[in-house]
């Protein structure tokens, strides 16, 4: 039996606190040393959960309204990103300076690996020569560059979608922008014989982890729309199965498909559990989830994950 869905309308989504939490719980334990624990898994679920709550914000305030007031969209980016950042840049750097952290390279940061990183322009600038010049510690400033990137075009291309299509399309449109990303990626790897490091820091090459969550927030949002409720046999059964694809995406070793294909299942795998996470948080398998010290953590992931790397 389905049932249909009442409409949400609260703004805050505990289980995404929830989700925060395991996924630096997963970045923090591959950098301590688990080479077993898929440090990458964490950063896509990041991706994917900024994707989602952006695009949600941004539809309440479109649908509430009929436009985005773009200055206080970027002024309440700016004020809960920047701040934790700057200070962890300026603490990583001083670390550096002191010799209490090291670049693998050089062991000193330098005037212009710290305006790269301040600038976010990290996840290129360590594919480059200025790569030794970062402050030692900062190198996961690299997801944060491409988060940025995400914002400072996304907002714009949304409301545009949002004015001209229906939900549906804008989704289809989204999703049709991560298929061209994947096929960027066999190119790079294929014709140009790009390494590994090439599609998973740049932009242009991990944005589409992000596009997914945004394609979940413009249709069939769990969090602001009538969807049907499934039977929670169903609800878990597609959850595990997506959780098996996941696990099944590490298992595969093949070089190919590591830094090409395994981002793009990755993601859609992903649209199941975050959609399930918010739509039914008190089945079983999400419940833990919705735990206070466990929302507690996610709210705290943010700092935590800028300042991890140089602790540790």
């Amino acid at each position: 039996m389905i049932n249909q869905a009442a409409a949400p309308t609260s703004t805050y989504i505990p289980s995404l606190d929830g989700i925060r939490a395991v996924s630096i719980a997963i970045v923090y334990l591959a950098h301590a040393g688990l080479s077993s624990v898929p440090g990458g898994l964490g950063v896509t679920a990041f991706f994917f959960l900024s994707g989602y709550l952006i695009t949600t914000l941004l539809r309440r305030e479109f649908e509430a309204n009929g436009n985005v007031a773009y200055r206080e969209f970027y002024w309440r980016r700016a004020w809960r990103i920047f701040p934790p950042m700057y200070v962890a840049l300026a603490f990583g750097t001083i670390a550096s300076v002191l010799g209490l952290t090291t670049n693998e390279s050089t062991g000193q940061a330098t005037v212009t690996g710290v305006a790269l990183q301040g600038l976010h322009l990290s996840n290129y600038a360590q594919l480059t020569r200025f790569a030794p010049e970062l402050p030692g510690g900062t190198g996961v400033f690299w997801s944060l560059a491409i988060e940025e990137h995400f914002y400072l075009i996304f907002p714009v291309c949304a409301v545009f979608l949002m004015r001209r299509f229906s939900r549906r399309a804008q989704s289809a449109v989204v999703i049709g922008v991560c298929g061209l990303v994947l096929a960027w990626r066999i190119v790079l790897v294929q014709v140009f014989d790009a390494v590994s490091d090439r599609t998973y820091l740049a932009t242009d090459t991990r944005i589409d982890a992000i596009l997914f969550g945004c394609a979940m927030g413009m249709y069939l949002n769990p969090a602001m729309d009538r969807v049907p409720k499934p039977k929670a046999s169903i609800a878990v059964g597609v959850s595990l199965v997506a959780l098996a694809v996941i696990v099944g995406s590490i298992a595969v070793r093949d070089p190919f498909f590591q830094t090409t294909v395994m981002y793009t299942v990755q993601s859609a795998a992903l649209l199941p559990l975050f959609f399930f996470a918010v739509q039914r948080p008190s089945l079983w398998l999400f419940r833990p989830l919705n735990f206070g010290w466990v929302r507690f953590i996610g709210v705290l992931s943010y700092s935590f994950y800028l300042i991890h790397h140089v602790v540790l």
